[in-house]
């Protein structure tokens, strides 16, 4: 073997050897001393205020860097509700308005969220993350449809309303950016933003949703407590 192979080779084990020493010396100052989580159960207690809801979160941490998040919701309204979904068109003489009463809005689904923790500091599930997320699920939307027409000479309103219920699956996706933190107690906060993209298949379905909603992406939030273990 000539005398340059047998450098190279030294050279290369060399390498090997001192990025091995380098790794095991960055791992074994992540976590700032803190007990390794695998798991942790969340749940987000603020979006009752908005109807009656259930938002569990289940997160598996897979290595320093990366979990993933199962995450159950049901949104069920409990107070019907009038919802202008159109702008109000007017002539000299009169003009007309499209509104929803006794609006009902549900979805059940089920989130698949895959987090990639951003800090040098800490292990995973601790710190920054940024999330993609998707979920399968359904959605049901319901109310009384409602143009009602106004003339200013007569003061007639002539209303006319139309029972409607639509329904479809839906396979949402979306992208959340938040921060974890886990106390003493292994009490667990997470806190997150992000948007998301209803793709709803059903077509009637869809453009009630778009017109009630004036688009089909929406901001999405969540603050959660739970426990780590």
């Amino acid at each position: 073997m000539s005398t340059t192979k047998t450098a190279l080779i030294i050279l290369s084990l060399a390498c090997i050897l001192c990025n091995t020493k380098i790794t095991a010396t960055a791992q074994s100052l992540r976590g700032n001393g803190q007990p390794p989580i695998k798991n942790i159960i969340t749940i987000n207690p603020f979006i009752l205020f908005s109807g009656s809801m259930v938002d569990v979160k289940y997160e598996r941490t897979f290595n320093d860097l990366f979990s993933l998040v199962i995450n159950p919701t049901l949104y069920n309204p409990s107070v019907d509700n009038t919802v202008r979904y159109s702008s109000n068109s007017s002539t000299n003489s009169s003009y007309s308005s499209n509104y929803m009463d006794n609006f009902k809005y549900q979805s059940l689904n089920i989130w698949f969220q895959g987090r990639f923790y951003l800090s040098n500091k800490y292990d995973a599930p601790r710190g920054w993350f940024v999330a993609p997320e998707i979920s399968f699920g359904y959605v049901s939307i319901s109310g009384d449809d409602i143009t009602s027409t106004y003339n200013n000479q007569t003061f007639q309103d002539d209303k006319v309303t139309k029972s409607l219920k639509v329904n479809s699956a839906t396979v949402n996706t979306g992208l959340v950016v938040g921060y974890q933190t886990i106390l003493k107690g292994h009490f667990a906060i997470d806190a997150y933003l992000g948007i998301t993209r209803y793709n709803i298949s059903d077509k009637a379905t869809s453009d009630l949703f778009t017109k009630l909603y004036n688009t089909q992406i929406l901001p999405s939030w969540g603050l959660g407590f739970g426990y780590a273990f």
